[in-house]
């Protein structure tokens, strides 16, 4: 095999796994999307019609997080697609959700909309709530990510 053909093989590979990474991405964001926080009446925010909700006095008293993006899916699922775009490889994917399952919260810069989850995000930090959290530790790669960290913690205490 000649290095011209061998180019054009790593770069066919690197264009697929980029696919992969992308397809990756957009799971986790529409897992979270599709897990409605309990208790909550969450308009979609779609067809021009802006994103609203009734959120009982109740549940903001006993979450003690009044952003409404604790709350809405769509932004929970915003903050973290806005996380994840900026991730280039499958070991920065598996580090961000590691990062987010271990702070419970997403800091976010920029303020343009998300290019996943299409909703805006601004200079915040997101914190995530347990509905999202065990979305994302049921998540194929949510479980991928806690078995390595598992692990990680196992071979360092026998160390």
């Amino acid at each position: 095999m000649d290095f011209a053909e061998m180019m054009a093989r790593v770069q066919r590979l690197e264009s697929d796994l980029q696919s992969m990474c992308n397809e990756m991405q957009q799971m986790i964001v529409e897992d979270v999307r599709n897990t409605p926080f309990p208790g909550t009446m969450l308009g979609d925010g779609t067809n021009g019609q802006p994103l609203c909700g009734v959120i009982r006095f109740s549940q903001l008293k006993a979450a003690g997080n009044w952003q409404p993006s604790y709350y809405f899916p769509q932004l929970q699922a915003a903050a973290i697609g806005h996380k994840l775009a900026s991730c280039k490889s499958a070991s920065a994917i598996c580090n961000a959700v590691a990062a987010m399952l271990r702070d419970k919260k997403v800091r976010c810069s920029g303020g343009s909309a998300d290019k996943l989850a299409n909703y805006p995000i601004g200079n915040e930090t997101v914190y995530l709530n347990d509905v999202t959290l065990d979305a994302l530790r049921k998540s194929e790669l949510g479980r991928y990510v806690a078995a390595t960290i598992d692990n990680t913690a196992t071979d360092d205490h026998e160390k």
